[in-house]
């Protein structure tokens, strides 16, 4: 196997820790605070270390404004998902996360001209298809939100989804822009230019203070900022580096996220035997059904 295997598959591990280290040890803190200290602070290690590093930016204009596209698609994404998770149904809503890879497969056509093998694109279909069962599943709900209050989250939902498989894609062709380095360049200068942005989302909501006041958080909880600060690193540049790897495969960054999507089947598999949560047999079928798919994809990759 490729090196850009590999590294989503790290990526997808540590995706997975990243949820259930959220779920135990981030529940009280400010959702704002948490995403804010997890942009700046890789922010200020990335681009010190850019000082070492030799490096150059050949297309300059490309790479800042397809960098600046990404942090502001990803922020708007955000929005939208967050505000169809708090007025939607979400046994309805997050399945449509799950729509990412073909969003993606749609955009490498349309910029690239590139097409998934057909066995490649089949496993994808069933990847997407199986995931998004096993969320509908595993959050099932009979109260449902009314008419056009659903069909709202929906939309944002859809949209959502749509921005993140753009905004990956996108990840691409900054990274190609340099010379050298790309994964490190990029994730540097992203995490710069989010902790920019958050800062002056923080200011215009007078959310400044508490987001940077010391005394805002107890001492066990700036470990857990900072522990997952850590986590969101490396995790975001492990996904770089494998897209960095696959530069040269067709369609290779659409592989790449599929993979780092299988965290997904991990995470329903891990809260059944961490977190003790019974599930039913449609949703252990459909998660064993995600984790098959997966691996029919990577066997036809490396092939």
């Amino acid at each position: 196997m490729e090196k850009w295997f590999w590294l989503s598959l790290l990526a997808m591990f540590i995706n997975t820790g990243k949820v259930f280290y959220i779920k135990s040890k981030c529940i009280e803190i400010d959702t704002w605070t948490l995403v804010f200290f997890a942009r700046l602070l890789p922010a200020l290690g990335l681009i010190t270390a850019l000082f070492w590093v030799d490096y150059e930016i050949r297309e300059p204009l490309t790479f800042w404004l397809t960098t600046l596209s990404t942090v502001i698609l990803t922020l708007l994404a955000s929005v939208l998902y967050i505000n169809a998770v708090k007025i939607g149904f979400l046994s309805l809503v997050v399945p449509l996360q799950a729509t990412i890879p073909l969003f993606m497969v749609i955009c490498t056509a349309i910029l690239y001209g590139e097409f998934p093998k057909p066995w490649a694109l089949f496993f994808i279909s069933l990847l997407v298809i199986s995931t998004a069962l096993t969320l509908l599943l595993g959050n099932h709900n009979r109260s449902k939100p009314a008419g056009q209050q659903l069909w709202k989250a929906l939309y944002f939902s859809l949209v959502a989804a749509a921005l993140f498989g753009i905004s990956t894609i996108l990840d691409r062709v900054a990274i190609a822009a340099t010379t050298s380095s790309g994964a490190l360049v990029y994730s540097a200068y992203w995490h710069g230019l989010s902790s920019l942005v958050l800062g002056i989302i923080l200011y215009q909501k007078r959310l400044w203070y508490p987001a940077m006041g010391f005394s805002i958080l107890s001492t066990s909880q700036w470990t857990f900022v900072l522990g997952y600060a850590l986590l969101s690193l490396l995790a975001f540049l492990s996904q770089q580096w494998a897209v960095q790897e696959s530069l040269e495969i067709e369609n290779g960054i659409t592989y790449v996220k599929s993979i780092v999507m299988m965290h997904i089947s991990w995470v329903a598999l891990g809260s059944v035997l961490w977190l003790r949560e019974r599930i039913s047999l449609g949703i252990s079928l459909s998660s064993a059904m995600t984790f098959l798919s997966g691996m029919g994809l990577v066997y036809e990759l490396g092939r």
